[in-house]
């Protein structure tokens, strides 16, 4: 097995409205941005992570066409295409970061990469205790015990003070930290985008402390925020990275860890045994080479972080006009839409009454009959996440039809106060 290849979100799965899962919504094709539909219709897939480059893109039906020719090579043997893929993604993704970058060793899911990447930090520090956050997702591995650190203090939508002379993290971060093997942060999870001041802060007390620090970029890594790695808008750097989601364009389940070269160092003259018979499988490793490539030959990432920009100027005029809207955020082509649920009808307390549709579910019903697909979290949270290569005229499609979709909000929060 080569060098690089050697040693070295997440998320929740969106929440179609009653209707869609009692079988209203079937889907029998897609191209690019569009679902079609068994009633005929089309629509925009306006929320589905796993797809950066859109359905049945031409350069990933090709690669996976190709390799299903391959032998089924599991993790523990040498394969030219798993060699192939992990030079592509150190390269393009990590193509600023040589200096920093190590190695990469493949899984089959982010949970799993999540799982490893935690087991090897507690083996290489000794340690057991592990530290995530509030209203962080990561496929709850080895986390059922986890210490938490608060909400980040410091987001995007909320940035420091002029000269960055806010505290980010509380007072009493030591006491989490110490004698922990690792601390493990994401960078969307529960609408929650925290500033880089956050992850600086964050990272230097993690070192102080010896504890490992892992990014988690499931959901947010190959350009969804407008970078490679949104851990790359902060100074500091992890010792290692789980990546997932849209790794393999959506056409397989793939995920992978990369280990900073200082971590993949002190791995030199020793065993890391996470083989698996479909880890690093050809057919995912040739759409992880495909997918890396075409995102860096198009200039996704860029695009995204330019309509990340038209985005949030777009969604903050839309909150201003619909009085059911809470908060918006987001970065690059990951948005966070968050209702007033506490004043709005939604699902009663009592469990034995019935169950009508949540504030949020409402929205993704009215935007579906408007000819968009999006996705919801929690009951008044709503995802927007196209394509990278979505279209300038899909965006527009998507901000009509969610224009028109929180008009159903605004009401039943309108007739809730009048009542």
């Amino acid at each position: 097995m080569s060098s690089r290849e050697h040693a070295a979100g997440s998320g929740p799965l969106p929440v179609l409205p009653d209707r869609a899962r009692g079988g209203g919504l079937e889907v029998t094709g897609a191209a690019g941005s569009w679902f079609r539909l068994a009633d005929g219709r089309l629509v925009i897939d306006a929320s589905n992570l796993a797809a950066p480059l859109g359905h049945c893109h031409p350069d990933l039906v090709a690669a996976v066409r190709a390799a299903s020719a391959s032998p089924a090579a599991g993790g523990g043997w040498n394969w030219r295409g798993r060699q192939r893929a992990a030079d592509d993604l150190l390269e393009q993704a990590f193509g600023d970061e040589d200096d920093w970058v190590g190695a990469v060793r493949f899984f089959a899911s982010a949970h799993e990469a999540n799982d490893q990447a935690l087991g090897l930090a507690q083996a290489l520090t000794g340690r057991g205790p592990l530290v995530t956050r509030e209203r962080a997702y990561h496929g709850f591995p080895r986390l059922a015990g986890a210490r938490r650190l608060p909400a980040p203090r410091c987001r995007v939508s909320a940035p420091c003070e002029p000269g960055g002379h806010c505290r980010c993290l509380p007072g009493d971060r030591p006491a989490t930290l110490a004698g922990a093997a690792a601390v493990i942060i994401d960078y969307s999870q529960g609408g929650v985008y925290p500033a880089p001041a956050y992850q600086d802060q964050l990272a230097e007390a993690a070192r102080a402390a010896g504890v490992l620090w892992v990014a988690d970029e499931v959901v947010t890594g190959l350009g969804r925020q407008g970078r490679w790695l949104t851990f790359q808008r902060g100074r500091s750097r992890p010792d290692i990275v789980t990546l997932g989601k849209g790794l393999a364009g959506g056409v397989g389940p793939a995920a992978a860890v990369v280990l900073s070269r200082e971590v993949a160092d002190g791995l030199n003259y020793q065993l890391w045994q996470s083989y698996s018979t479909f880890r690093g499988h050809p057919l995912t490793t040739a759409a992880i080479s495909a997918t890396v490539r075409r995102i860096a030959r198009d200039g996704l990432v860029d695009r995204a972080d330019a309509l990340g920009g038209e985005f949030r100027a777009r969604l903050t005029q839309i909150a201003a006009a619909h009085p059911s809207v809470r908060r918006v955020d987001g970065l690059g082509l990951h948005w966070t839409i968050e209702l007033r649920a506490a004043d709005a009808p939604g699902r009663p307390a009592d469990p034995a009454s019935p169950a009508g549709p949540t504030p949020a579910e409402r929205v993704v019903e009215a935007a579906l009959d408007a000819g968009v697909l999006i996705a919801t979290r929690e009951e008044a949270s709503l995802l927007i996440a196209p394509p990278l290569n979505v279209a300038d005229s899909e965006v527009d499609l998507i901000v009509r039809a969610l224009d028109r979709a929180l008009a159903v909000t605004d009401a039943a929060l309108s007739q809730h106060h009048v009542s």
